[in-house]
């Protein structure tokens, strides 16, 4: 169903995963494997003892095709083009979400407090036996209903509030980017950008700076918003393989 890391009682999920990066050269028969999923990114090392390959191989055979999403009219001219220019699997379209109050990270945090309650909860049977385990037991069982309930929260301040976003458009191509957000639209080439980089919380943090993605320019600076129909890691992560492969 997924992969389970460390023997973590917490899956990733095979349908969660966005892209499977594995550079490596005809050199190499174990290399590092990055999978970029909806709750961020996992590298699974070179050092494992399995084929890297044959692993590459299977995980790529589970990513699931994205369906084609919304595009601004004012970007579907240039949508076609790019997928004609560098083909379908290198030029990728994010579409608005449906819902921005839904949570990106809580399923996780979810997850992960029920698994410390439950682990309370058998720490609090083995105390019945020792009086050692009555400690932990309860420090497990408070840390995994603070974390259960604070999956349910939203942080104040950090639900981007843009007119008209469910028009955003971004595209993001070998050769730049093409963004349609509010009031901002335009096209950037890679070789116009300074820098690319994550602006606000990237893990739980409770506060009021707005996340997104800065994109520096000469003079100028745009911020892609946590609106998309994928998590900025992965939105971050596209961009960053084209900006740093132009450099």
């Amino acid at each position: 169903d997924g992969l389970f890391v460390n023997d973590s009682s917490i899956p990733i999920p095979y349908s969660s995963m966005r892209a499977i990066n594995a550079p490596h050269t005809a050199m190499q028969s174990q290399f590092a494997i990055e999978v970029i999923h909806s709750q961020g990114a996992l590298t699974i090392p070179a050092s494992i003892d399995h084929s890297s390959e044959t692993v590459s191989e299977f995980l790529n055979s589970k990513l699931l095709p994205k369906p084609e999403g919304f595009v601004n009219p004012a970007l579907q001219d240039h949508w076609n083009r790019q997928r004609e220019l560098f083909g379908e699997e290198r030029v990728f379209l994010f579409s608005p979400r449906d819902d921005l109050a839904a949570p990106r990270r809580g399923h996780a945090m979810r997850i992960l407090g029920l698994g410390m309650i439950a682990t309370g909860a058998f720490w609090g049977l083995a105390a019945t036996l020792s009086e050692i385990w009555i400690i932990p037991a309860i420090l497990m069982g408070v840390f995994g209903g603070i974390f259960f309930l604070i999956s349910f929260a939203k942080s104040d301040g950090t639900t981007p509030q843009i007119k008209n976003w469910k028009e955003s458009t971004l595209i993001v191509t070998p050769a730049g980017i093409a963004l349609l957000q509010g009031n901002l639209k335009g096209k950037l080439l890679w070789n116009e950008v300074r820098s690319i980089k994550f602006s606000g919380p990237k893990s739980f943090v409770m506060s009021s700076v707005m996340q997104g993605i800065v994109v520096q320019i000469a003079g100028s600076q745009l911020l892609i918003l946590d609106l998309y129909d994928e998590p900025l890691s992965v939105i971050h992560k596209r961009m960053i393989d084209y900006f740093d492969a132009d450099d």
